[in-house]
């Protein structure tokens, strides 16, 4: 009998052991199941926050404007053979993917549409991360905005851009604001400034608030009234009366709280323009 008893003793211990074992085996595994999901969801949250300049402009757009997610299969159920833009981008000569995915991608369908404008932003980014960018890059995006055939998200595209053309060649010390180019790109940002009633003008209000940190040419005065004009403009786009309200506050616009205030206070104004308007309201007000 003692010896069955020492025996069942050791039995429990080893099976106390092995079960030890296995939960440590599973915590192991949930651990790893977390951080994977923890992962991918920080991976999405940051894709969100960069997948665009412009952030509100997306929430605000019709589902068929915002920038598609590629389909992995082509419409016949077959995976889709096609190159991306990239993959052509880094296959052929810089001036042949301009034409053929930029300058001459007219489509019909609104489907259509908003696959070539993402297939267009993705050929813009390309060309733009490279060490040595186009020579015609930046009269190729002046020439896309000034084209209202187009449609306004590849005009919107192709405004933010500019912006970013004249950003990178500063990041690279080659940006001159005396240069006949720099001129330009002034000169389609403050014209797509105007453009009140349509996206246009919310990554033009953008691109110049950031261009005016490093040149001394862009009318810091004649940006901010327009600034407020958009802002107190009910007819103006949802989207370029927000960044409008929210730069006047990062601006400093003090001719616009008022307006702000007014907007803020107005529950029948759209939220993402009265929580913009608030903000920026306050901020003045410190």
């Amino acid at each position: 009998m003692l010896l069955c008893k020492i025996g069942m003793v050791a039995i429990r211990q080893r099976c106390l052991v092995v079960f030890a074992i296995l939960a440590v085996i599973l915590l192991a595994c949930l651990t790893v199941v977390w951080r994977s999901f923890s992962t991918e969801e920080d991976g999405s949250q940051r894709e969100q926050k960069t997948s665009g300049r412009i952030s509100i402009v997306g929430d605000l757009l019709p589902k068929q404007h915002q920038k598609p997610k590629r389909s992995a299969q082509a419409s016949g159920g077959e995976p889709n053979s096609m190159k991306t833009p990239v993959n052509v981008v880094a296959s052929v000569e810089d001036k042949t993917v301009i034409d053929s995915f930029v300058v001459h991608h007219h489509v019909s369908t609104v489907e259509d549409a908003a696959q070539s404008a993402s297939d267009m932003n993705d050929v813009m980014d390309e060309m733009l991360n490279r060490s040595e960018i186009p020579a015609d890059y930046a009269e190729t995006m002046v020439a896309l905005f000034r084209d209202k055939s187009r449609g306004d998200v590849v005009r919107d595209f192709a405004v933010q851009h500019i912006g970013l053309y004249a950003e990178t060649l500063n990041m690279r010390g080659k940006y001159d604001a005396d240069s006949n180019e720099s001129a330009t790109l002034r000169d389609a940002l403050f014209d797509a400034a105007n453009e009140t009633r349509t996206i246009v003008a919310a990554a033009a209000f953008r691109a110049l608030a950031d261009m005016a940190a490093f040149d001394p040419h862009i009318d810091a005065s004649r940006l901010d009234s327009r600034l407020a004009s958009c802002i107190a403009d009910s007819s103006a786009s949802p989207a370029a009366r927000v960044m409008a309200a929210q730069l006047c506050g990062e601006r400093r616009v003090v001719s616009a709280k008022p307006t702000l205030a007014r907007i803020a206070a107005d529950r029948s104004q759209p939220e993402p323009l009265r929580l913009a308007a608030g903000s920026s309201a306050r901020s003045l007000a410190e």
